[in-house]
């Protein structure tokens, strides 16, 4: 178990570190307050419908993963806010980002 603290980069070494593996990642919900898990990967690309982000996701703190479809969650690109992460697991290792 790894505690870091939350900010984009560490994130995102976290997630890189999965190197295209499926990973569960525990945040709040910027919208509700919510906590809310999302088992995903990063580096979908099959279904992109073409264009581009009229944002950009890294100024706005957020990190863009494909959540797998489950049950009657139908899946898709989910921007997670980066601020608001709890935990990641990937591949039996917990990364903690604190707060809760």
């Amino acid at each position: 178990m790894k505690n870091k603290k939350t900010n984009y980069d560490n994130v995102k070494k976290a997630l890189v570190a999965a190197r295209g593996r499926i990973f569960e990642i525990f945040f709040i919900k910027r919208s509700t307050g919510e906590e809310r898990k999302i088992v995903g990967r990063l580096g979908v690309k099959k279904y992109l419908k073409g264009g581009e982000l009229k944002y950009n996701p890294k100024s706005l703190n957020l990190i863009t993963v494909y959540e797998l479809k489950s049950g009657e969650n139908p899946g898709g690109y989910k921007a997670i806010p980066v601020e608001n992460i709890l935990n990641i697991n990937i591949n039996g290792e917990k990364y903690e980002f604190g707060q809760k």
